[in-house]
């Protein structure tokens, strides 16, 4: 650690500089503060200690004038007995701490434990305001690309309207077999864009929120409500759904459609990925003040290689896409249940299906 020390007394400095080089520091000599300040401009150092009392420029003012460098290392003012008021203003401008001199030289003895505890409290400082820094990007970056999710999607939906409304009139004018599987065709895709466009304005929506406007939520009738919303799927599967509620409601704050929409995304992934004529087993029960979901299936199950990505967003397991969906599904119900104040998680096995954990707080003892 390289130490600067501004002091125009050359004993000072001989006996700071042995006292500091037996502990481990480099110190290197400015004997006045226009010296100081111009090694300042032209190499680093960890820390400077600046006397008081100096010809022609005090601690005082070397201090003002560093505000000006491109980097400012921490600063310790060593003050005579008598100065404090100047020690106080030095922190004032900036300095980390200081020192007085006493003619004893004890301030010796405990110099070097002030250089790092000043040292350490800058790397927190600097490791804070970097954190800082990366979260102000992380949050622009988020903006600006919940923006533009907003407008193209906005820009999707017209054409889509007119294609819809274009296929509805064409139905009436075909008379081939043909004609008809064409329009099927373009309806199916149609439809498809229509969810992307659909989970795109969810996921902006829910990047922007911050809280969730809580309401009493019943967790068994949101399960059924969930259930007969993808009725038609379940019924095109063939799927099984095995209900293992308790007696007793678990009610929970929350917010209704935000928690439908996540646990109908988690309903939507396990029917897709089981196959025909599977079962899904949805389980609900209370704990303390906790409210546990779980939905497991039987299907295709997850490589442990694709586990750790499963909540990132387009996030495909099947590489072929020769299943529907967009890798959203999971990411925004994520985000919904994060809103709640809970947890959601997976354990998965490839050919012996998923099983999808959420963990929300419920209201107090009932």
């Amino acid at each position: 650690m390289h130490i600067l020390y501004i002091e125009d007394d050359d004993g000072l400095l001989y006996l700071l500089s042995r006292t500091l080089e037996g502990a481990g520091f480099k110190v290197t000599g400015a004997p006045d503060g226009e010296q100081g300040l111009r090694m300042l401009r032209e190499q680093d150092f960890d820390v400077v200690l600046v006397d008081q009392e100096m010809p022609r420029m005090t601690g005082i003012e070397v201090i003002s004038q560093m505000k000006d460098l491109e980097r400012q290392p921490p600063i310790i003012m060593v003050t005579g007995a008598g100065n404090e008021e100047v020690a106080v203003q030095a922190m004032r401008m900036g300095a980390s701490d200081y020192l007085v001199k006493d003619t004893s030289l004890v301030y010796l003895n405990i110099l070097p434990a002030v250089i790092r505890q000043v040292v350490h409290e800058r790397e927190l400082i600097e490791a804070h305001q970097a954190t800082e820094r990366q979260l102000q990007l992380e949050r622009e970056r988020s903006r600006l690309l919940s923006e533009f999710i907003k407008d193209a999607s906005h820009e999707f939906r017209t054409p889509l309207t007119i294609i819809k409304t274009s296929l509805h009139l064409l139905a009436g004018l075909c008379t081939q077999p043909k004609q008809t599987q064409y329009l099927d065709q373009i309806q199916e895709q149609s439809d498809s864009i229509g969810r992307l466009v659909s989970q795109l304005l969810t996921i902006a929506r829910l990047d922007n929120a911050t809280e969730v406007n809580a309401r009493p939520v019943s967790l068994k009738n949101l399960i059924h409500r969930v259930i007969d919303s993808k009725h038609s799927v379940i019924e095109a599967h063939s799927t099984q759904i095995d209900l293992d509620l308790p007696i007793e409601d678990v009610v929970i704050p929350g917010d209704e459609d935000m928690l439908s929409d996540a646990f109908t995304q988690l309903l939507d992934n396990a029917v897709r990925y089981s196959g025909q004529d599977a079962h899904i087993q949805i389980e609900l029960r209370r704990t303390n003040r906790i409210a546990v979901i779980g939905i497991t299936d039987h299907g295709i199950g997850i490589a442990e290689e694709h586990r750790g990505h499963i909540f990132e967003r387009f996030f495909r397991v099947d590489d072929a896409h020769s299943t529907p969906g967009f890798g959203l599904g999971l990411p925004i119900a994520a985000r919904v249940i994060e809103l709640h104040q809970g947890e959601i998680s997976l354990e998965s096995a490839p050919g012996k299906g998923t099983s999808v954990t959420v963990i929300v707080p419920t209201y107090g003892d009932s």
